[in-house]
């Protein structure tokens, strides 16, 4: 039980990787979104707590050139409201409006969904299409790692114990650029995902598809990339044919799991028909 174990709560970051450089089981906390309810079911019991809600240094969404820098405690309110992340990455808006309650959203943190690492997380599809880099903080210096390397394995992540997951860095889209996002859940809102869906196309002016990234969620151990989706549709025109032949390869591409929201037979359909569904948007979208 959290409630059992002793809590640091220091006032600066400095002071934070301090604390994990100690050697202690850190468990870290900031929202507690999730952290709360793994305590209460008993599925987690840590040694010690380090609340980083107090550190401010990791709140503030920069711009860098051709990224965008988004704190690992800002929260889904935050980034809703962001103007930047509007501009430069609608997919991630998206994704932030599906968590949760209100309340969630004013609470729970973009790092916290990263480290919980919950292969139904609604941000890392979005973050993935984005070119997303995680930076990790320690005593020793910085390591940035992609999200292509970040997810481990169920629950498990490319983080030391003496790190802290300090932002996360997002390439910026370009005018060409064509962003989009879908969750799929029993409910509207307030919903755990059967299937989430996370893309990001550059199409030319000829309306061929030059460059693209998809990762979806809920179907495997962890976030995954549609690595054969996307090489059926690199290099190939926009039309209504393009999004049947490549809603099929997701739909045979993806080995999903079945579990108590879902089953592997009804994701994978609802795969295939979400990059279908997201051909036909670009073909709408590139025509405009």
């Amino acid at each position: 039980m959290i409630a059992n174990a002793p809590v640091a709560s220091p006032k600066d970051l400095s002071a934070a990787l301090a604390l994990l450089s100690n050697g202690s089981d850190w468990t870290i906390t900031a929202g507690g979104t999730d952290l709360m309810v793994q305590g209460q079911q008993g599925s987690i019991a840590p040694q010690h707590v380090l609340n980083i809600w107090s550190l401010d240094e990791l709140r503030t969404i920069q711009e860098e050139g051709d990224w965008i820098v988004i704190g690992a405690l800002a929260s889904y309110t935050q980034i809703i409201q962001s103007p930047l992340v509007q501009a430069h990455l609608p997919a991630l808006v998206e994704s932030a409006r599906s968590v949760g309650a209100v309340q969630i959203q004013n609470r729970g943190t973009l790092g916290g969904n990263l480290g919980n690492a919950s292969p139904a997380a609604d941000t890392p599809p979005a973050l993935w299409a984005a070119d997303g880099q995680v930076v990790l903080l320690s005593q020793a210096g910085q390591r940035i790692v992609s999200l292509d390397d970040f997810f481990l394995g169920y629950r498990s992540i490319d983080r030391r114990p003496d790190e802290i997951i300090a932002s996360v860095r997002c390439r910026k889209k370009r005018v060409d650029e064509f962003d989009w996002y879908r969750k799929v859940g029993p409910r509207r809102a307030q919903a755990i995902s059967k299937v989430v869906l996370g893309g990001r196309a550059r199409v030319n002016k000829n309306g061929v598809i030059e460059g693209v990234c998809l990762a979806a969620g809920s179907l495997a151990a962890t976030t995954i990339r549609l690595t054969a989706t996307e090489a059926a549709l690199r290099g190939e025109a926009l039309s209504e044919a393009l999004a049947d032949r490549v809603g099929a390869v997701a739909a045979q591409e993806v080995n999903p799991i079945d579990d108590i929201r879902s089953t592997a037979i009804y994701r994978s359909r609802v795969t295939g028909n979400l990059v279908r569904r997201w051909v036909l948007d670009l073909c709408i979208e590139t025509a405009r």
